[in-house]
């Protein structure tokens, strides 16, 4: 594999807050997917989502913090997941991101989530359909999401860093 990791850089306050929380379940298959959504065809369900470091697709309900969903340990990418299943009952990947201020995955992990989800019998897209930037604010250390490439950080105005900072 030979992915980077991620290790948790969001608040203190959320991990203290989600200790003894159980981690998501692990996805090998599309079965095991197909067995946790409760839509029907066509219907669409947002996961909160993990790669863990051996490469496993992890999920848990939207509203999970990343960091529960990984059992509180280093992950390959975290996001959000949009499944939905198809008339045959298969499910479908139509939609991911790297979207998780928890662990702020740079947008090159995109390889680690999609050999994950082709493990479990999955097609992941061609690339994310929706693209996170984070950086570090070097002035006041503030973690940011850089929107329409603006580099400034919204708590002190300070320029950011262009290249990825955040681990």
């Amino acid at each position: 594999m030979g992915h980077r990791q991620f290790g948790y850089v969001g608040p203190t306050r959320i991990l203290e807050a989600t200790r003894g929380q159980p981690p998501g379940v692990q996805i090998t298959s599309g079965r095991d997917l197909r067995a946790r959504i409760p839509a029907r065809s066509g219907e669409q369900v947002i996961w909160t989502y993990v790669v863990s470091c051996d490469g496993v697709l992890v999920i848990a309900d939207r509203h999970r913090e990343h960091v529960v969903c990984a059992g509180r340990r280093p992950v390959l990418t975290a996001g959000e997941l949009i499944t939905e299943v198809g008339d045959d009952g298969h499910v479908l990947i139509v939609g991911v991101s790297n979207q998780s201020t928890g662990y702020c995955p740079d947008a090159s992990s995109f390889p680690a989530f999609a050999e994950a989800a082709r493990a479990a019998g999955l097609e992941p897209p061609a690339w994310w359909t929706f693209t996170c930037e984070f950086r570090r604010c070097g002035s006041c250390g503030a973690l940011q999401i850089v929107k329409d490439e603006w580099f400034v950080c919204w708590e002190c105005e300070a320029d950011l860093p262009l290249d990825y900072n955040v681990q």
